[in-house]
């Protein structure tokens, strides 16, 4: 038999570790985070890395919101920067546009030298000083912005503006002869940016590349350059339909495998109704066969019936006839007979 239980327990409490000097700052941090009148309670592991983690969240989303829209946005950004251009354009602008293609630039460069774009050969680093706005601040010049956009809004006329850029389009053509000189760079191996008069130097002895990439009035070009704009236009228009003819192909290739065993199925029920729709046809054929077949009986019973009543009437006539020769004959019989 059995003995009876005995409920008898015995609770014992872990040694709490002793503070060491390198973890006073976090041991701080975690009592203040800590709610008043619990301070003499162990918080569990799994809130406190809850916590944790919700606070890195709430950084790196900080920190996200704080990045240029582009990088949020995931816009493409060029490999390379064109200072040149921007410095150019930024020397002829007025006060207030020149201030914003100098924050533009050190933006770019921040940009690019901390988070490069896809296709950049540069590693990720510290970058230039660049110094970042608030967000009450950024509110606000996103205020001042929209302000402004809605001062400069005019009511366009679609279809004048439809017009126009017909107009445009039917006069301006591609010309693949015609080539310009497109400054890219600052030269091999220019790191900084020169200013004054060294800086006008700099932007004449820009690189120059022959690209063609020129648009020109179709009233001014040659016979040979409008001819050699529209075989440029048919040759973009081939690519483009090898490319989407490509991408069809390999899009079809796809959903086969995808789809596959549904168009198998597919044609599995297609069959089979194939089949039910032939048999109900065959089905319906002798439906009409046999009703007409019925509707014949019912016709021909009453004659049948008529010419069988006819044939009874006959043959009982006939047999009443019989009868009364046969009597005659036995009567004839007995005479002869002299009975």
């Amino acid at each position: 038999m059995l003995p009876k239980p005995r409920n008898e327990f015995e609770i014992v409490l872990p040694d709490l570790p002793e503070d060491q000097g390198g973890d006073e700052e976090a041991d701080e941090e975690e009592e203040d985070e800590v709610d008043e009148g619990t301070s003499a309670t162990v918080e569990d592991a799994a809130d406190v890395e809850a916590r944790r983690q919700e606070q890195a969240k709430r950084r790196a989303e900080a920190e996200f919101r704080s990045r240029s829209l582009p990088l949020q946005r995931g816009l493409p950004r060029p490999t390379t920067i064109n200072v040149a251009a921007l410095e150019a354009a930024r020397d002829g602008a007025a006060p207030e546009a020149a201030l914003v293609l100098t924050e533009m630039l050190a933006m770019m460069r921040h940009d690019a030298a901390v988070f490069p774009p896809k296709g950049s050969t540069h590693a990720p680093s510290k970058g230039p000083a660049y110094e970042r706005m608030s967000r009450e601040e950024l509110s606000e010049a996103d205020a001042l912005v929209a302000e402004e956009m809605r001062a400069l809004a005019v009511d366009v006329d679609v279809t004048a503006y439809n017009n126009l850029h017909t107009a445009i389009a039917a006069d301006f053509a591609f010309i693949p002869s015609q080539q310009q000189c497109v400054p890219v760079g600052w030269g091999r191996g220019a790191r900084s940016h020169p200013g004054g008069g060294a800086n006008r130097r700099r932007r004449q002895a820009f690189l120059c590349a022959r690209r063609h990439c020129r648009y020109a009035r179709l009233s001014t070009a040659s016979k040979a350059d409008s001819i050699a704009s529209l075989q440029n236009e048919l040759e973009i228009s081939r690519n483009i339909m090898t490319q989407e003819a490509t991408r069809a192909a390999k899009l079809e290739k796809q959903l086969g495998v995808k789809l596959g065993g549904y168009q198998k199925r597919e044609q599995d029920l297609v069959r089979q109704f194939a089949e039910a729709v032939k048999q109900l046809e065959q089905a319906r054929l002798e439906l009409a066969c046999f009703e007409e077949l019925a509707q014949l009986e019912r016709d021909g019973v009453a004659e049948r019936l008529a010419k069988l009543q006819q044939e009874v009437s006959q043959q009982v006539a006939r047999e009443a006839d019989l009868q009364r020769r046969y009597a005659d004959l036995l009567v004839d019989r007995r005479q002869l007979l002299g009975v």
